[in-house]
Parts: C-alpha cells; sequence; structure tokens
C-alpha cells in the first residue's frame, strides 16, 4: 500500500488544502491561526494592470489563498478522495458578509494531494465599484476595516465546537444567499432580490423568539368568515393563517434585528434612506414583492436594481398598470436597501448568540 511518505517530495501534502477567492474591494494584512492562512495572491501582471487591479475602478480585483489544514486519508483501492471545495465556498460566504463586500469563490487549487485549475470565468469582470459592496471603503454600518485579521470572528463561527449546530447552519445557509445576491446584483437584479429574501427566510426560521402568531381583529374576522361560509372552510381558513404567519415571521425577525445605528450611519442623501418609521412597512413590500412575482410571474428587477445613488428606498411612484403591484413597488426596498437590511441582520443574529462583532479596526 502507498503511503504519503511514497509520494514525491514536491506533491501537494493531502493534508493541506489551498482554494482560491477573490474580491472587488481591496483587503490588507493576512489572517493566520492554527487551522486557517488567508493571504494574498499576487498577479503578474504588468504595472499598468496591477495598477488597475490595486486601484478602486471597474476592474478592480484582489485575489487571495485560503489554506487549511484537514486530516489526511489512506489512498487504498475504491476510496473516494475528500473534495473541500466547499469550504472555500464557506469561508467566501462569511467573509461577504463580514466586510460587506463582493467575494467570489473559485475552486481549489491544491486539493487531497493533487493540484487543480481553480474556475476563474467570472475574474476578469468588470463591476460598478460605485455600489457599497463592490468600493474599497468600509460599510457605514457594522463598520469592519478591510483586513484580513478581521477573520477570526468569523473563524469561530466555522471551528467552535460549542456553537449551536442549527444556528451555525442558519448563518452558513443565510451568507451562502447573501453572497449569491451581491455576485447577481448588477447583472440580474431580480434573481439578486430572490436570493436576499430567502437569506431573510433562513433567519426567520432559526429564531422563534421573535414570532407573535396574533392576528389583528379585522384579519381574524374575514378568516372566520371563510371557515364558516366556505366550503372547506376550515381547511382554507388554516392556510391563510400559515401563510399569514409566514410573512409576519420574517417581517417580525428581521425588525427585531435592527437598532438604532441602522438609521442613525447614513452617508447618502436622506430622502432616499430608509425611515425609521416606515422600515417595517418596507419589509411587508419586501416580502410582498417576492409572493406577488411567485404567483404572477411579472418581473421587477428594473424596478429595484441599484440607483445612482445607490438609495435604500424608491424616490417616487413607479408607474404599472396594476395598482396593487405598483404600491408594493413603491414601498418596497431596493436591492441596495435590502442587502444593507440582510447584512445587519445576520451580523445581528451572530453578535446576539455570543459572537461579538463591532466596529473592528
Amino acid at each position: 500500500m502507498n503511503t504519503e511518505d511514497d509520494k514525491p517530495k514536491l506533491m501537494p501534502d493531502i493534508r493541506v488544502q489551498k482554494a482560491l477567492i477573490s474580491t472587488t474591494t481591496k483587503l490588507i494584512g493576512e489572517f493566520h491561526s492554527d487551522y486557517f492562512l488567508i493571504s494574498h495572491a499576487s498577479p503578474n501582471m504588468s504595472d499598468r494592470d496591477i495598477q488597475l487591479r490595486y486601484n478602486e475602478s471597474p476592474a478592480s480585483r484582489s485575489s487571495l489563498i485560503v489554506a487549511f489544514r484537514t486530516q489526511g486519508y489512506d489512498p487504498v483501492a475504491g476510496l473516494v478522495i475528500p473534495n473541500y471545495e466547499h469550504v472555500g465556498m464557506i469561508v467566501s460566504a462569511l467573509m461577504s458578509v463580514l466586510y460587506g463586500k463582493r467575494f467570489d469563490s473559485h475552486g481549489m487549487v491544491e486539493c487531497s494531494g493533487f493540484f487543480y485549475t481553480p474556475n476563474l470565468n467570472v475574474y476578469n469582470s468588470l463591476n460598478n465599484h460605485r455600489l457599497p459592496f463592490n468600493s474599497h471603503n468600509k460599510r457605514d454600518e457594522f463598520s469592519i476595516d478591510l483586513n484580513l485579521k478581521n477573520f477570526i470572528t468569523i473563524e469561530r463561527i466555522v471551528l467552535d465546537s460549542c456553537i449551536n449546530e442549527k444556528l451555525r447552519v442558519a448563518v452558513y445557509s443565510a451568507s451562502k444567499f447573501y453572497q449569491q445576491a451581491i455576485c447577481n446584483a448588477e447583472e440580474d437584479p431580480e434573481t439578486a432580490y430572490l436570493h436576499l429574501i430567502t437569506a431573510g427566510e433562513i433567519i426567520s426560521g432559526y429564531d422563534q423568539s421573535v414570532v407573535n402568531d396574533s392576528l389583528d381583529e379585522e384579519l381574524v374576522t374575514i378568516i372566520g368568515e371563510i371557515k364558516d361560509k366556505l366550503e372547506n372552510g376550515l381547511e382554507k381558513a388554516e392556510y391563510i393563517k400559515s401563510r399569514v404567519n409566514v410573512k409576519r415571521k420574517f417581517v417580525n425577525a428581521l425588525c427585531s434585528l435592527i437598532n438604532d445605528d441602522f438609521f442613525t450611519t447614513q452617508s447618502n442623501e436622506a430622502f432616499s434612506k430608509f425611515k425609521k418609521e416606515n422600515f417595517e412597512n418596507s419589509i411587508k413590500a419586501a416580502y410582498d414583492l417576492r409572493s406577488w412575482y411567485v404567483h404572477s410571474g411579472q418581473s421587477f428587477g428594473n424596478w429595484v436594481k441599484p440607483s445612482y445613488d445607490n438609495g435604500d428606498i424608491q424616490n417616487g411612484s413607479p408607474i404599472v398598470p396594476d395598482k396593487q403591484f405598483a404600491k408594493i413597488l413603491k414601498n418596497a426596498p431596493r436591492i441596495c436597501g435590502l442587502e444593507r437590511t440582510i447584512r445587519y441582520c445576520i451580523l445581528s443574529l451572530i453578535s446576539k448568540h455570543g459572537f461579538k462583532i463591532e466596529n473592528m479596526t
């Protein structure tokens, strides 16, 4: 039987895995611990091209190697070689939430004793560097300096054996959809919006303590009439209650995770930012917009795509034939507002359960 010692000395160590990720922002420093190394992978390019990559521009892109150690394996016949690509994907998703920036996972460079060619399809794509999740400026709320050393908080979520596994899965999953959203925001804002709603549903599904199942008096009356007067009324009434409670759970969960500083750290024009008194209605409309799309198939991407000022909300009243759809569009946040909300809620959820994330320098 072959062993690790029998392999050529320059072959990759089967216990050391290396993934390639990249980001449209600019980070400094590096992160190293007993379990992870995250360090820069410098491009081999001309001085001019390096300036295009490192300076804030549509071509900005920084490459990082995520290296981590795993257990070895005995290379016996019939063994399925371990693939750790998912670790690079998890790390890049968590970094997207932590820094509020776009990260792309390109796959493995070395894995389980073999070399791999990463997928660089999106590496040369251009981006709008003025969007908050692409720029070289740190975010206003949960303001984390763009330094790799700040990954230390997220590493605990990946590795801490004491963390509630349900919380870990919720954070992983919500972060994945958040990352997919900001990666799609420019090309396909409609899909990105749906990803953000899904991330919000994952958050709301985790913490049941924020759910208030009580219904308002008018709705109770309507449901009672359905129960008494329609065929199969009891079944239909219970279905309506369940659907209403799903929306209420979504809205209540997100609103419970938003603090006052979310509304005070506003760097753009105040008229295009969330107002505290209208925020709950905006989140209700965001969920209604997803439901409208699911049931009608009516496109809404052009109405929610990033605006010139990266505003949270609509600056006017959209003109569409259906009055109900127009009302939903007017109240629903644009994609930058929903992105800001979901990132804040994920980080608030993490902080709420003992992984304190404050403004980090």
